[in-house]
């Protein structure tokens, strides 16, 4: 799931780049672009969450 979720990630930016390149930064597709992105890099970070927490309680011990 994870690198599925990265490679959607990395796809997304290139696509975005190139956007940005060809209509710049405030066309809509743009920003749809962005606020995708932002629902991706959420995503990986709620998926980290989890592992973050058991590893701050393992040092913990």
């Amino acid at each position: 799931m994870k690198h599925n979720l990265m490679d959607e990630i990395e796809q997304l930016r290139e696509t975005m780049i190139r956007t940005v390149k060809k209509k710049g930064f405030s066309s809509q597709e743009t920003i749809n672009l962005s606020r995708r992105l932002d629902v991706l890099l959420n995503e990986l970070e709620n998926d980290k969450a989890p592992l973050h927490g058991a590893m701050c309680e393992l040092t913990i011990r």
